[in-house]
């Protein structure tokens, strides 16, 4: 028997999608060909996205908590508030992508690519980048993004790059762990310990 979230699947992965997405809550779109695809305010928890598409799509506002998007494309996405808390964004391609004030605390950044990105805002609190097993391949990369204002506070960038990003105003603290030789000192941080107020609920 069919189902609404057999048809979806079945759409975006044999037809460019041309309609706005609502809601494709745990749906599977992996491979899929998102290209310039309106998913703006969307329910996409928990949604298989890996190895998708999503070249300049539309994704602000988007619920994308924990969703997976490993080794996906997301180049120039625009991604304005859009939560992607506790999302696996681990080799994903998001190379001038927008995200200011997007949720991205908690998720996997190991061997993510930002280059040119904009962050200005978004918070990076608790954000991961294992360094990779295989010497090789690019670690975390985020040359020339723009970090203004972003919450870093507890985030793992011991294995980023962060050549000629742009990090004014930006907050970390004594969790944030930066690549060896890094002085915060030299790019207008902020320090800043307070607690976050789902770590006071806790």
């Amino acid at each position: 028997m069919t189902t609404q979230r057999d048809v979806l699947v079945l759409d975006v992965q044999n037809h460019p999608v041309q309609t706005p997405v609502s809601s494709a809550y745990r749906s599977n779109m992996q491979f899929a060909r998102l290209r310039h695809h309106d998913f703006c305010d969307a329910q996409l928890a928990d949604t298989q996205f890996n190895l998708a598409d999503l070249v300049r799509a539309q994704l602000n506002s988007a619920n994308l908590q924990r969703a997976n998007f490993h080794r996906a494309r997301l180049n120039r996405v625009a991604a304005v508030a859009a939560d992607f808390r506790d999302a696996n964004l681990n080799q994903a391609q998001c190379d001038g992508a927008d995200f200011t004030n997007a949720d991205l605390s908690g998720a996997n950044l190991s061997q993510a690519q930002f280059c040119g990105a904009i962050l200005v805002d978004a918070s990076l609190f608790g954000v991961r980048s294992n360094q990779s097993a295989h010497p090789a391949r690019q670690q975390l990369n985020f040359t020339g993004a723009d970090l203004r204002g972003a919450d870093l506070r507890d985030a793992d960038l011991r294995n980023a790059t962060l050549t000629d990003a742009q990090l004014q105003g930006a907050r970390y603290n004594a969790g944030t762990l930066w690549p060896l030789g890094w002085n915060s000192a030299d790019h207008g941080l902020i320090f800043d310990d307070h607690l976050l107020a789902r770590e006071v609920a806790c």
